[in-house]
């Protein structure tokens, strides 16, 4: 498998076969920070043609010592999503209020049977935004907290003090979610609590 910057290097070269690797290795994590951002799956898929786009137009003059690909791609997933958010708000077809309606759940938590899963995720949404970014990009994303600093342009100081911060917060909720709904969850599924 090549890295990253060697996909880039091809890919300044023209070559096609590059930036579909690329693409295949990045759009999964592409639409699901689309989907976090834009609660709408239709949009995300959007969201995620978007930044493709605008990769193979941007990154065919990508430098070296630029930063890191997925950094790029990061960014520009938040701001299409944000373009998107801004035209759907202009849009008086659009029923969608993200001021006032929290974002779905994904459809795994829909349809899976791992609720307690879904719950983390859905304590992860209720953090302040700044935590729910740490934690989203370090715990489900897989990133070093030294990259969610470039992903995110803050001091790393900055990442740990707020994923501190979160792992508190989740504690606190996760601790005072209540018993019962935990003992009906799993009686649904047939385990003793």
């Amino acid at each position: 498998m090549n890295s990253d910057q060697e996909l880039l290097r091809q890919i300044r070269a023209g070559n096609e076969k590059a930036f579909e690797a690329l693409v295949l290795r990045y759009q999964d994590v592409v639409y699901r920070l689309a989907l976090r951002q834009l609660g709408d799956r239709e949009t995300a898929g959007e969201a995620v043609q978007e930044v493709f786009l605008r990769a193979w137009t941007k990154l065919r003059h990508w430098s070296r010592g630029r930063g890191k690909l997925f950094t790029w791609l990061y960014r520009t997933t938040r701001n299409v999503c944000h373009e998107l958010h801004r035209r759907r708000r202009r849009d008086p077809l659009c029923s969608w209020d993200f001021d006032k309606d929290p974002i779905p759940m994904s459809e795994h938590c829909r349809e899976s049977e791992e609720e307690d899963y879904c719950r983390v995720q859905r304590l992860v949404r209720e953090l302040p935004p700044r935590q729910e970014q740490v934690v989203w990009l370090h715990i489900f994303e897989g990133l070093q907290l030294k990259e969610v600093a470039v992903v995110l342009g803050i001091p790393i100081g900055t990442v740990k003090s707020n994923y501190h911060k979160a792992l508190g917060n989740l504690r606190k909720a996760w601790l005072a979610i209540d018993p019962k709904d935990v003992a009906l969850s799993s009686q649904r599924r047939g385990v003793a609590p």
